[in-house]
This record gives structure tokens, sequence and C-alpha cells, in this order.
């Protein structure tokens, strides 16, 4: 009789301890990754317009948070990050005259900044952005 209830104490002790092995594994953060070098190694095209040297300047000294003018357009600058091509990128807000605000991106190659194509569609003001423009 004994040595059946050592064999049902080991197996709920192996039990225990396999259920907890399990439940540690569901908990446990995976490691952060991060990339040390470019993702994409090919020929780097880069798809969008170079910007004025004029600007160029205004952009590389803007922060999160800055509002900028520039011929007309008021420039929202978003987060700087590291694009997976190892650019340093911005994401900004431009808002045109007549349209409505679109989110786009600029970025700095060996050449200079450039704006990237942007995937939205312009569209006319509506009436709830009026104002907005010159703030």
């Amino acid at each position: 009789m004994k040595t059946n209830n050592m064999k049902n104490s080991v197996r709920k002790g192996l039990l225990l301890i396999g259920t907890l092995l399990a439940l540690q594994g569901c908990v446990s953060a995976p490691p952060e990754v991060s990339a040390s070098i470019p993702l994409i190694q090919d020929q780097k095209v880069y798809s969008g317009n170079y910007l004025s040297e004029d600007f160029s300047r205004i952009i590389q000294g803007a922060t999160e948070g800055d509002k900028l003018q520039y011929q007309g357009d008021t420039i929202l600058v978003g987060k700087e990050y590291t694009s997976a091509l190892g650019l340093n990128c911005k994401s900004v807000r431009v808002f045109e005259k007549n349209y409505t605000g679109y989110d786009s991106t600029v970025c700095m190659t060996t050449s200079g900044w450039f704006m990237a194509s942007s995937l939205t569609v312009k569209s006319p003001t509506p009436q709830h952005w009026e104002g907005n423009n010159n703030e």
C-alpha cells in the first residue's frame, strides 16, 4: 500500500512540476529583437520627391510635435525612426491649402531628405478642416 501511495505522490509531483514548467513558458516575455544592420541589402531605390535645400534644413532640426510652415503648407512633425533600409525618417502630417491633411514620411539619404510617395489620395478640404491650416 505504501508503494502505491509513494507512486501516486511521485506522479502528482511530476505532474505539478510539468504544469509549472508549461505555465512558465506562457508567462515569460519573448526576447526583444532589433536590427543592427539594414534589413534590405540590394540596390536601394527611393520612391518619392527630394526636398529643397531650404526645407531640408528646416526638417533636419525639427522634432516631434513641431509645426512647420513651408510654401503655404503646414507640416506637423511626428515620430523619428529608423526604416528597414536603415534610413533616418520622420513621420509627418501635411496640410496643403484646399486639401485635407495626409500622412507621409520624410527620410534622409546620402543625397538629402526626400518625401516618400503618399499611399493616400488627397481630397478637397471639408468644412471642418478650415482654419486648422494656419494654427
